[in-house]
């Protein structure tokens, strides 16, 4: 039998792939839309297959004749073996599914969410609920976050137009309060909408039930999605703009004023020059309403 334990042993970087690759959700969901991948493995398996029933062969020298009967015993083992030797690949729906449930509708097509959690941190675009699929792809492919700030500025009815309706299945008061944000800013109100979008913001963090609730919410937008599940990472998507909304200002700090939408700055710097902009106005707007999408039956 040792030529069949070393071909068996030969296979187990194989088996060990096939194996940390089904224990990834994330990998296996991208595995599963590569059919030739999955070809790819399936032919590799039944080769194994059909290799260890060959190894019958070379369990016994066939040229020891009164060993006939043992070969054929041999033979019989190892077929049956072979003949159990099945391999099953995953059923990667266990894990489209729940990831289909969690993730905003607005970003099921898209290949790969590393992006969206990245820009969505470090330049403080949400991409939760809104917008539409292809202005996700276009603010993706986009080579600098001047070049994604002057696509929402370029596609901004079309943005409005996501808000509304991603707001008009909700009934609570703080989508009918978005709503009203949205009217303003397609009346060129840019100043109001921001405001009023940046006390939505606002009232939507308080409301979470922990202990300083901007701090904490600041704090699970920077989480590391790795290890999260499904629910906490695309809950963990629509916080991530916070990191830059929330960044700490004050006017008597002397410290200059952000160059980004800032809730801080729109509520304590009125009358300065920069505060309010018609670009942070539509961040301001698109992140109140993303909230308000994604925390609508969880608040009070």
């Amino acid at each position: 039998m040792q030529h069949l334990s070393a071909a068996i042993k030969a296979q187990l970087p194989d088996l060990a792939f096939i194996q940390s690759y089904a224990a990834d959700a994330a990998a296996a969901s991208k595995f599963a839309a590569d059919p030739q991948a999955v070809r790819a493995i399936l032919a590799d398996a039944k080769k194994f297959q059909q290799q260890i029933g060959q190894f019958a062969q070379q369990i016994v020298s066939p040229e020891a004749g009164h060993f006939a009967a043992d070969l054929a015993r041999h033979q019989e083992f190892v077929r049956q073996i072979a003949e159990s030797v099945t391999f099953r690949l995953p059923d990667f729906r266990q894990w489209a599914d729940p990831l289909k449930r969690w993730l905003p509708d607005n970003l099921h097509g898209l290949r790969g969410l590393a992006d969206p959690f990245d820009i969505a941190l470090n330049e403080g675009i949400p991409f939760s609920w809104i917008p539409r699929p292809e202005t996700v792809t276009a603010l993706v492919e986009a080579d600098s976050p001047q070049g994604r700030l002057r696509i929402l500025s370029e596609r901004q009815v079309g943005v409005l137009d996501d808000c509304d309706a991603v707001l008009a299945p909700l009934h609570g008061e703080r989508a009918t309060q978005c709503c009203a944000a949205v009217n303003a800013l397609r009346r060129g109100s840019f100043g109001p909408a921001q405001s009023h979008a940046s006390n939505i913001i606002d009232s939507i963090v308080l409301d979470l039930e922990v202990d300083n609730p901007r701090a904490a919410a600041v704090k699970k937008a920077r989480k590391d999605i790795s290890d999260l599940s499904y629910r906490l990472a695309a809950e963990t998507l629509a916080l991530r703009p916070l990191a830059m909304a929330l960044v700490p200002w004050w006017r008597r700090s002397g410290a200059p004023i952000p160059p980004h939408y800032s809730r801080h700055v729109t509520a304590h710097a009125v009358g300065q020059s920069g505060v309010f902009d018609p670009q942070y106005a539509l961040i301001a707007v698109m992140l109140a309403t993303s909230l308000a999408a994604q925390f609508e039956g969880s608040l009070p």
